[in-house]
């Protein structure tokens, strides 16, 4: 399987879900020692990042009008990155729009809560 970025992923009961394992849609943003980074799409803010105002920066909302895949207008979480195996990407959906990247990678950038080194290998995923 070629993974790269941008690319969106179903990841059925995707173990890095919390409190418990279920259906999750992942971005690849980036690569570390070659291994995919991905950051989780969800159809809401958490409450708990609302309440947050220093995480909001994290969301990045995408529109299902630019995306097929997406059954409503949905945001990309970047409080977290993950370290994600072959096995974790079940099915590949489709790819995130030009538009919508670089919003993306300021999400990154201005994310305070994303570990330091997914953050640094991201951006230099990306840089020119």
């Amino acid at each position: 399987m070629q993974v790269e970025t941008w690319q969106v992923y179903l990841s059925r009961n995707c173990r890095h879900a919390e409190p418990n394992p279920k259906d999750k849609y992942l971005v690849i943003v980036g690569f570390i020692n070659g291994t995919p980074l991905g950051v989780f799409i969800n159809s809401k803010i958490r409450p708990y990042i609302q309440k947050q105002p220093h995480l909001m920066v994290c969301e990045t909302q995408i529109a299902q009008q630019d995306h097929n895949f997406l059954k409503y207008d949905s945001y990309v979480d970047c409080t977290n990155a993950y370290e994600l195996s072959s096995q974790d990407l079940d099915k590949h959906l489709g790819d995130v729009d030009e538009n919508h990247r670089e919003t993306i990678l300021k999400s990154v950038k201005d994310c305070a809560s994303i570990r330091n080194k997914h953050k640094k290998a991201i951006l230099a995923s990306h840089s020119k």
